[in-house]
């Protein structure tokens, strides 16, 4: 014959321990939607900003002058077949710099073999990407396709960047944009 306390201790152990895996479940959810909404509301703002980008970020003249000051890329760069050069994209990365202000790194960085979705490499890619502060977190915004992917910064170092060649801060871009007339002040 059973001891009735024993199986009433069985009882109240297992039904703590499917509490405690309801509120482990709760919270790892409610913490995955609180993610997902702020990865939204990064990705909300700068499609806000990044909306009626002026051309004048796009001129080859002034993208080879500015790439070339700043960070070590060969000197046809814009003439190489490589999405991660494309006149267009390295022109919204650099307005991008202007739009979201102090804070903001312009990186130069290998990224790990095969992060370019439908790319299969093993060795590393040079890409551009932007580091940014919004709403009390860091976030990286990189182009691996037409669109751009917002990232937390954390995530993007330790997942995509192999190693970072070079950086450009928005205060030495803005100067420089200035110098160049590009804005004003």
């Amino acid at each position: 014959m059973k001891n009735p306390s024993t199986s009433l201790s069985s009882i109240v152990l297992v039904a703590i321990c499917v509490l405690l895996i309801v509120a482990i479940l709760i919270l790892v959810i409610g913490h995955t939607y609180q993610n997902r909404r702020l990865i939204q509301r990064a990705t909300d703002h700068i499609a806000r900003l990044s909306h009626d980008l002026p051309d004048k970020y796009c001129g080859r003249e002034l993208l080879y002058a500015f790439y070339t000051k700043f960070f070590d890329v060969p000197d046809n760069f814009l003439e190489i077949n490589d999405p991660g050069f494309a006149s267009r994209r390295l022109g919204w990365m650099l307005g991008m710099v202007d739009r979201l202000g102090p804070g903001t790194v312009l990186n130069c960085s290998y990224l790990n073999p095969g992060v370019r979705p439908g790319i299969e490499s093993c060795v590393s890619s040079m890409e551009f990407w932007l580091d940014f502060e919004f709403e009390g977190h860091r976030w990286a915004v990189w182009c691996p396709t037409e669109t751009f992917s917002v990232v937390n910064r954390l995530t993007f170092g330790g997942r995509y960047v192999d190693t970072t060649h070079r950086r450009c801060y928005h205060d030495d871009a803005v100067a420089w944009l200035r110098r160049a007339g590009i804005i004003q002040l």
